[in-house]
């Protein structure tokens, strides 16, 4: 079979306990990937304690982001989602933020638009690893390259014994059904062929006191009182 480098959960899977990871962990998994975000509607509340689990199990920690967006404007939007709820989850620089476009593909020329635009926002705020996922059957309409190898692949064929399928990628989701011994329900898993996927560090971050925007976030709110002044005396 092929091998298990790499799970990724969300909701769907509940909150990954370390016990799970480390499970996990015994048949080679190595890394995991958690669901961040959805379009501009959508945060996934599981995604931290399980990112947190996995550091505390060892593995090298990622996110992604489920696309719903059509045009640039759309897709620079939900990179900014992505990007503050990957901040909030506690995903550090070396951690991969994938995009996971499989809602709609609106051909070639579309597509490249759109999905550059995304990167570029993502890179714009702070997280300069990216990578494309989609199903195989796609791999021809959009720009996949952003790591010299690129892309995550899905393709999940009968009898996965002795098969090596897109090894010119960084990896292939082999599988969306995987059982583990101490895990509930069945698991998407992939074999990876580069260790993009693997960041030099497994470490949760830590948001720093003062937060500097490098977007507009439209509103903030203050952790202390702000006193308002009338005039030039300062007069409150």
């Amino acid at each position: 079979m092929p091998r298990l480098d790499m799970v990724d959960t969300s909701n769907n899977n509940g909150i990954m306990t370390k016990a799970n990871w480390l499970s996990m962990k015994k048949y080679g998994v190595r890394a995991m990937v958690a669901k961040l975000s959805e379009g501009t509607f959508f945060t996934d509340q599981t995604a931290k304690t399980s990112i947190r689990n996995a550091v505390k199990a060892g593995l090298h920690v990622n996110g992604y982001h489920f696309a719903r967006f059509t045009t640039v404007a759309g897709a620079k939007a939900e990179a900014q989602m992505a990007a503050r709820c990957a901040f909030n989850a506690g995903l550090g620089k070396d951690a991969m933020i994938v995009l996971d476009f499989e809602a709609t593909n609106s051909g070639w020329s579309r597509n490249a638009a759109i999905i550059k635009a995304w990167v570029a926002e993502i890179k714009r705020m702070g997280y300069p690893k990216t990578d494309v996922y989609t199903m195989g059957s796609w791999t021809n309409s959009m720009p996949l390259n952003n790591s010299s190898r690129g892309g995550w692949i899905a393709n999940y064929p009968s009898n996965p014994a002795g098969l090596k399928f897109y090894g010119s990628y960084n990896g292939w989701q082999w599988t969306s059904t995987h059982k583990f011994p101490g895990c509930y329900g069945g698991f998407d898993v992939s074999q990876m062929y580069s260790n993009y996927y693997y960041g030099t560090t497994t470490h949760v971050a830590k948001p720093k006191k003062a937060i500097y925007y490098r977007y507009n976030p439209k509103m903030i709110y203050a952790r202390t009182a702000i006193n308002r002044y009338k005039d030039v005396a300062f007069q409150v």
